[in-house]
């Protein structure tokens, strides 16, 4: 057996280890580029949130003919969507709303959708080195280390089609994240 160090990367996570700052800093830098190189979006204009706010996803802008739907199979939609749910998984807890929301339509995305998934792109084109902190830089007593807190948050019957509200919430233990 072979003592290989500490790991910095892992399954496409970068990991860093700032020993002085007492933190572990995780982030997917390196995936997103590929996701970014894959779908041709590396070099778009940057934009600063991955939803706009202006823009409601319905079932309306699916495609309705035959003509329509084959026009859609040349967009990667799919491979975007499932690309941005490996980087919820991993250090990007801040894109499941937008992923929520696009990912209703894999079956049947219109170009609309497909727009709104470029937005999402252009997004991460932007926050590629967004990650996670984890350690404790900012807590200084010993009494803090076991806060908790958490926040929940709703919207009443957004959802175009269904009228259906969403809700989220996420918590945070010695203020970090614990879960959403």
């Amino acid at each position: 057996m072979t003592d290989l160090g500490g790991v910095s990367y892992l399954l496409g996570w970068h990991i860093e280890r700032r020993r002085s700052e007492r933190i572990i800093f995780v982030h997917q830098e390196k995936y997103t580029t590929k996701v970014l190189d894959r779908i041709s979006l590396d070099q778009c204009r940057p934009v600063r949130s991955s939803e706009e706010t202006s823009q409601k996803l319905s079932e309306s802008d699916c495609p309705q003919t035959d003509a329509e739907k084959q026009e859609m199979e040349k967009f990667p939609y799919r491979e975007a969507v499932g690309s941005f749910m490996y980087l919820i998984v991993g250090t990007r807890p801040d894109l499941a709303n937008f992923v929520r929301q696009v990912s209703r339509y894999l079956q049947n995305p219109g170009p609309h959708h497909w727009n709104y998934v470029v937005c999402g792109l252009k997004y991460l084109n932007v926050t590629r080195n967004f990650g996670i902190t984890l350690g404790a830089r900012d807590v200084t007593k010993a009494c803090l280390a076991h806060a908790l807190s958490a926040y929940s948050d709703a919207d009443y019957a957004n959802s175009v089609d269904t009228r259906r509200s969403v809700s989220g919430y996420v918590t945070y233990v010695a203020r970090r994240v614990n879960a959403f």
